[in-house]
């Protein structure tokens, strides 16, 4: 294009699409992503030094139904030996189940919100179920950034703060 590069170069960071663990990424997130890397693209382009921030939401209540629901359903999930060799399937099933026994179990609930508790003390069950159901939501996202061609994506969870 001729456009010379910056002579003010500046670090500068752009978030991605922001998807939460076990759910399906929406056209909200697939817009933020376009855009983002467009950003992105043209910001390094101009000589400036990004950042693809990719946010995911990781923490928080729907973890301790999510972990709750695999200890009932997949214990080998809680087990760090074997929680990778556990085939989540369709997590969006899998959160809709656990879901479904929150929103009806009232024990179930309360299972669940000590569950979030044992999760951010790092509890190792907890913990192995956790790292599971973000690595296969990971497989997932990734095949979705593959077909857009997204290269380059930092990922922090709300769990890194």
């Amino acid at each position: 294009l001729g456009l010379p590069e910056t002579t003010q170069k500046q670090k500068i960071v752009v978030d991605y699409s922001s998807p939460n663990i076990a759910k399906e990424m929406h056209v909200g997130h697939l817009r933020s992503t376009i855009i983002g890397d467009t950003l992105c693209n043209l910001l390094e382009f101009a000589g400036h030094d990004v950042v693809r921030l990719n946010h995911i939401g990781d923490w928080g209540t729907q973890f301790g139904m999510l972990v709750e629901h695999l200890r009932d359903e997949y214990p080998e999930a809680l087990n760090l030996e074997t929680s990778q060799d556990v085939e989540l399937g369709d997590l969006v099933e899998l959160y809709k189940a656990a879901k479904k026994r929150f929103d009806a179990e009232d024990d179930f609930k309360t299972r669940a919100r000590e569950g979030v508790v044992k999760l951010q003390a790092g509890n190792k069950e907890e913990l192995a179920a956790w790292e599971a159901l973000c690595a296969a939501s990971r497989m997932e996202y990734q095949k979705i950034y593959d077909m857009l061609n997204i290269k380059g994506l930092i990922e922090r969870g709300e769990s890194f703060y």
